[in-house]
């Protein structure tokens, strides 16, 4: 809401109306810098779980050459 203070006698509709379009422009832009910022944190978020999961991964797995590896699946045959 406009504050009625602001307001001079001499102000009219006119004059206010470019100054809003100015601020809903600046809104618009501020929505699309924050759609942006969100979708790289969740790249971001995303990158960094998949990292976390590899080491985890890694941990858990055990310490086997992939010789050892194909040579176990070999004798399972």
């Amino acid at each position: 809401m406009f504050c009625r203070n602001m307001l001079t006698e001499e102000t009219t509709l006119t004059e206010i109306l470019p100054n809003i379009a100015a601020i809903d422009e600046r809104i618009a832009a501020v929505r699309q810098n924050l759609r942006e910022l969100v979708g790289q944190a969740a790249a971001y978020s995303g990158a960094a779980d998949e990292n976390l999961m590899s080491q985890r991964i890694d941990e858990k797995a055990p310490a086997q050459s992939p010789t050892a590896f194909t040579t176990s699946t070999q004798e399972r045959g």
